[in-house]
């Protein structure tokens, strides 16, 4: 359960217009959070938190492991094909990881 404070705080992000999430307490194998569009603040059956922002996706270029060079990294994958160098083995997406809250 969640304090007074953090409850406020989760709620006025929702009014605020950010997205919320929520999982069943005491739910046996529910331990994923959920969307809620539309959450009941129901706070004894229920737990609320504000949404994680989604993890930013990079591209960068496949030069192997011969060479120290981290190189560039480019918001699509196609402005890493269009960069790249002859020796480029392929392109590589990277996946930030985002660590759970709470």
């Amino acid at each position: 359960m969640k304090m007074t404070s953090e409850i406020i705080e989760v709620m006025n992000h929702f009014q605020d217009g950010g997205k919320v999430q929520y999982h069943k307490v005491g739910s046996d194998g529910m331990t994923h959070w959920v969307d809620c569009p539309g959450p009941d603040w129901n706070w004894g059956l229920t737990d609320y938190r504000k949404r994680p922002r989604d993890p930013r996706v990079f591209y960068t270029n496949d030069y192997g492991t011969e060479t120290d060079q981290m190189g560039y990294f480019y918001p699509t994958e196609s402005k890493a094909i269009a960069s790249a160098r002859p020796d480029s083995r392929g392109v590589i997406k990277l996946v930030e990881v985002l660590e759970d809250v709470d």
